[in-house]
């Protein structure tokens, strides 16, 4: 589950910014994804709601490397 939710909102950030704001080319909306799926990471390993004792954020590492290339995430 922790995994889908990083998808579904790396994808989302990734064709809400098709504009490039920080100036990387091609690369930008890669990049916006990437910082996105980050957010989630941390979100998932320190929530506020817990003390900021969360989990590993195994799944959702795995769900950066599926938004930023899927051919990582198979290697």
């Amino acid at each position: 589950m922790e995994i889908l939710k990083g998808v579904i909102l790396g994808f989302i950030a990734r064709f809400l910014w098709p504009i490039d704001p920080l100036g990387l080319g091609e690369l930008g909306p890669q990049v916006m994804a990437a910082i996105a799926v980050i957010g989630i990471m941390f979100g998932n390993m320190y929530p506020c709601f817990h003390g900021f004792n969360g989990g590993k954020g195994v799944t959702t590492c795995g769900a950066l490397a599926i938004v930023v290339d899927w051919r990582i995430f198979l290697t």
